[in-house]
């Protein structure tokens, strides 16, 4: 992309003033009241703002945030406008009513802005000082410069806004991931970034990542309820079991009674066969007795 042209008005503009200034289809930042067109970006510049984008929505859309991810003006300073390439911010209701110039700027009294971010191009200094001070002293907390030809991203946190400085810079490259505070902690890999990946690659690969993730999650149910059945026929094969066991016991308790009534009636059998052995002998005997009596009774009378 080349720099960006400064125009010479008659006088300087003021932000109310700059809303009305150019024509539709172009891009203008105002610069300490001056009016600066923005070249159309390159490609390659607009593939990393897309798959950004794309990343941003997603983090915020898995977190739950309540953040809009958009290409907006941001009022830097009193009589400076910027058109950061990306701006995550919690949009401000009822601010701008319907007035359509107004809506497209988040104002410097407005504190919504989380994230800003930048993709350095042709002139550098003013992505890595210039709009570094001025974001810093806007209070914006996080500040992301994405530079390919330098193969890194730069993240700058905790601005200093009397200072116009950030608190901590932190630098990424390839083979790292870089973290957002703003986003609950988003981990974003450097290198797709900067070798261009696409936001239609990066929305597949979010796809392929989804049906993955269900496939492991349907194969996870069919597992738990595999192993939900197989514990059911455990336990009932367990039931069975015990009630075999049960049934057996009782068959041998049963068993077991039996054989002792059949003992008891044997010893019942045997006892009464004893009585009436016993009554049979004394029977006999009595009997005895008195065959005894009656041959001795006629030897008692002959002798008398």
């Amino acid at each position: 992309m080349s720099a960006p042209v400064a125009l010479a008005p008659p006088h300087r503009l003021t932000v109310e003033a700059f809303l009305d200034y150019g024509e539709p289809d172009r891009r203008y930042e105002l610069v300490r009241g001056i009016p600066v067109e923005m070249p159309p970006p390159a490609e390659r510049h607009q593939v990393i703002i897309a798959a950004l984008f794309h990343l941003f929505c997603r983090a915020i859309a898995e977190r739950g945030l309540p953040y809009e991810v958009l290409q907006l003006g941001l009022q830097t300073e009193v009589d400076t406008v910027r058109i950061p390439d990306g701006l995550v911010y919690r949009k401000a209701d009822g601010r701008g009513g319907s007035d359509e110039r107004r809506s497209g700027v988040v104002w410097l009294e407005e504190e919504t802005v989380v994230v800003a971010v930048e993709v350095v191009s042709a002139n550098r200094r003013d992505d890595y000082v210039v709009k570094l001070e001025e974001y810093a002293r806007r209070g914006i907390g996080e500040y992301v410069i994405v530079d390919v030809k330098q193969g890194q991203v730069v993240v700058h946190r905790h601005p200093v806004v009397a200072d116009g400085v950030y608190g901590e810079v932190r630098v990424y490259r390839r083979g790292e991931a870089f973290v957002l505070e703003g986003l609950g902690g988003a981990a974003f890999e450097v290198g797709p970034l900067l070798d261009g990946k696409t936001a239609g690659e990066l929305a597949r690969e979010d796809v392929e990542r989804l049906r993955a993730e269900a496939a492991a999650r349907r194969n996870a149910e069919v597992r738990a309820e595999a192993e939900r059945q197989a514990k059911l026929d455990a336990e009932a094969r367990a039931e069975a079991e015990r009630r075999a066991k049960l049934d057996a016991e009782a068959r041998a308790e049963a068993e077991r009674q039996a054989k002792e009534a059949e003992r008891q009636a044997r010893l019942e059998a045997e006892a009464r066969a004893e009585a009436e052995r016993q009554a049979r002998a004394q029977l006999e005997a009595e009997l005895a007795r008195l065959r005894a009596q009656v041959q001795a009774s006629p030897d008692d009378t002959s002798t008398s």
